[in-house]
Protein backbone atom coordinates (compact mmCIF):
# COMPACT_ATOMS: atom_id res chain seq x y z
CA UNK A 1 0.00 0.00 0.00
CA UNK A 2 3.10 2.15 0.47
CA UNK A 3 3.99 1.62 -2.99
CA UNK A 4 -0.15 2.50 -4.12
CA UNK A 5 0.29 6.19 -2.28
CA UNK A 6 3.16 6.95 -3.56
CA UNK A 7 2.10 6.50 -6.70
CA UNK A 8 -1.09 8.39 -5.85
CA UNK A 9 0.42 11.52 -4.85
CA UNK A 10 2.01 11.81 -7.94
CA UNK A 11 -1.18 12.03 -10.22
CA UNK A 12 -3.73 13.55 -7.48
CA UNK A 13 -5.73 15.99 -9.45
CA UNK A 14 -7.57 18.98 -8.30
CA UNK A 15 -11.49 19.75 -9.65
CA UNK A 16 -12.74 22.97 -10.50
CA UNK A 17 -14.54 23.02 -7.18
CA UNK A 18 -10.90 22.83 -5.57
CA UNK A 19 -11.52 18.95 -4.13
CA UNK A 20 -8.14 16.64 -4.57
CA UNK A 21 -9.03 13.04 -6.41
CA UNK A 22 -7.16 10.50 -7.80
CA UNK A 23 -8.26 10.38 -11.11
CA UNK A 24 -8.66 6.61 -12.94
CA UNK A 25 -6.17 7.13 -15.13
CA UNK A 26 -2.41 7.46 -14.13
CA UNK A 27 0.15 10.38 -15.66
CA UNK A 28 -1.19 13.16 -17.68
CA UNK A 29 -3.90 11.42 -19.45
CA UNK A 30 -5.78 11.27 -16.37
CA UNK A 31 -5.75 14.75 -15.76
CA UNK A 32 -7.82 14.90 -19.95
CA UNK A 33 -10.56 13.08 -18.68
CA UNK A 34 -13.34 14.35 -16.55
CA UNK A 35 -13.05 14.10 -13.12
CA UNK A 36 -15.89 11.41 -12.29
CA UNK A 37 -15.35 9.29 -15.33
CA UNK A 38 -15.14 5.63 -14.44
CA UNK A 39 -14.62 6.58 -10.37
CA UNK A 40 -16.85 3.26 -9.90
CA UNK A 41 -13.67 1.07 -10.28
CA UNK A 42 -12.06 3.29 -7.33
CA UNK A 43 -14.59 3.13 -5.21
CA UNK A 44 -14.95 -0.80 -5.36
CA UNK A 45 -11.98 -0.71 -3.31
CA UNK A 46 -13.72 1.25 -1.21
CA UNK A 47 -16.97 -1.25 -0.64
CA UNK A 48 -17.40 -4.09 -1.57
CA UNK A 49 -13.41 -4.41 -1.62
CA UNK A 50 -12.65 -2.61 2.15
CA UNK A 51 -8.98 -2.01 1.37
CA UNK A 52 -9.45 1.74 2.17
CA UNK A 53 -11.80 3.24 5.08
CA UNK A 54 -14.31 5.53 3.75
CA UNK A 55 -12.29 8.05 6.30
CA UNK A 56 -9.23 7.92 4.09
CA UNK A 57 -7.93 11.07 2.55
CA UNK A 58 -7.73 9.42 -0.95
CA UNK A 59 -11.70 8.40 -0.27
CA UNK A 60 -12.80 11.58 1.32
CA UNK A 61 -11.23 13.77 -2.39
CA UNK A 62 -12.99 11.31 -4.33
CA UNK A 63 -16.33 11.58 -2.66
CA UNK A 64 -16.45 15.31 -2.47
CA UNK A 65 -15.32 15.35 -5.92
CA UNK A 66 -18.57 12.97 -7.17
CA UNK A 67 -20.49 15.08 -4.78
CA UNK A 68 -19.57 18.73 -6.53
CA UNK A 69 -20.63 16.90 -10.15
CA UNK A 70 -23.25 15.21 -8.83
CA UNK A 71 -27.25 16.16 -10.67
CA UNK A 72 -30.47 14.81 -10.66
CA UNK A 73 -31.51 13.34 -13.99
CA UNK A 74 -28.42 12.61 -14.33
CA UNK A 75 -27.96 9.15 -16.85
CA UNK A 76 -24.63 7.16 -16.81
CA UNK A 77 -24.10 4.39 -19.57
CA UNK A 78 -21.33 1.89 -19.72
CA UNK A 79 -21.44 0.37 -23.70
CA UNK A 80 -19.33 -2.62 -24.22
CA UNK A 81 -16.74 -1.82 -21.47
CA UNK A 82 -14.67 -5.28 -21.74
CA UNK A 83 -14.76 -7.28 -18.43
CA UNK A 84 -14.22 -10.83 -18.28
CA UNK A 85 -17.73 -11.76 -18.66
CA UNK A 86 -18.24 -10.14 -21.74
CA UNK A 87 -19.04 -6.74 -22.65
CA UNK A 88 -20.92 -4.46 -20.04
CA UNK A 89 -23.65 -3.10 -21.26
CA UNK A 90 -24.98 -0.75 -17.99
CA UNK A 91 -27.16 2.12 -17.96
CA UNK A 92 -28.05 3.84 -14.70
CA UNK A 93 -30.65 6.85 -14.77
CA UNK A 94 -32.18 8.99 -11.85
CA UNK A 95 -35.38 10.97 -12.89
CA UNK A 96 -35.17 14.17 -12.82
CA UNK A 97 -37.22 14.62 -9.38
CA UNK A 98 -34.51 12.51 -7.84
CA UNK A 99 -36.74 10.32 -6.56
CA UNK A 100 -36.42 6.67 -8.64
CA UNK A 101 -33.17 5.35 -10.03
CA UNK A 102 -33.50 2.94 -12.94
CA UNK A 103 -30.65 0.38 -13.65
CA UNK A 104 -30.63 -1.43 -16.70
CA UNK A 105 -28.02 -4.35 -17.46
CA UNK A 106 -27.87 -6.21 -20.49
CA UNK A 107 -26.84 -9.99 -20.47
CA UNK A 108 -23.47 -11.23 -19.63
CA UNK A 109 -21.75 -14.33 -20.20
CA UNK A 110 -22.11 -17.74 -19.00
CA UNK A 111 -19.27 -17.50 -16.48
CA UNK A 112 -20.95 -14.56 -15.08
CA UNK A 113 -22.20 -16.13 -11.35
CA UNK A 114 -24.17 -13.09 -10.32
CA UNK A 115 -25.23 -9.64 -10.81
CA UNK A 116 -25.70 -7.87 -7.93
CA UNK A 117 -27.10 -4.04 -7.75
CA UNK A 118 -26.05 -1.89 -4.53
CA UNK A 119 -29.16 0.50 -3.52
CA UNK A 120 -28.53 3.93 -2.44
CA UNK A 121 -31.13 3.16 0.08
CA UNK A 122 -29.26 0.36 1.45
CA UNK A 123 -29.54 -3.21 0.84
CA UNK A 124 -29.05 -5.26 -2.57
CA UNK A 125 -31.15 -6.70 -5.21
CA UNK A 126 -29.52 -9.49 -7.75
CA UNK A 127 -30.25 -9.79 -11.20
CA UNK A 128 -29.43 -13.01 -12.83
CA UNK A 129 -26.40 -12.40 -14.98
CA UNK A 130 -27.72 -14.55 -18.00
CA UNK A 131 -31.16 -12.14 -18.63
CA UNK A 132 -30.12 -8.72 -17.69
CA UNK A 133 -32.38 -6.96 -16.37
CA UNK A 134 -33.98 -3.52 -15.15
CA UNK A 135 -34.22 -2.32 -11.53
CA UNK A 136 -36.06 0.99 -10.21
CA UNK A 137 -36.07 1.69 -6.62
CA UNK A 138 -37.25 5.09 -4.86
CA UNK A 139 -34.27 7.10 -3.37
CA UNK A 140 -36.12 8.72 -0.88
Amino acid sequence: MVAFRKAAELDLAVDPHGNRYLPILMGPEGRQQLPQRGQWAFLHAVYPGQLFARDDPLVQGNLAMLEATERQGMVTELNGIATPFGPLHLHVEADKDGRQLTVSVKPLDANCKAVVVHLPIGGTKPMHPQQGGRISVPLR
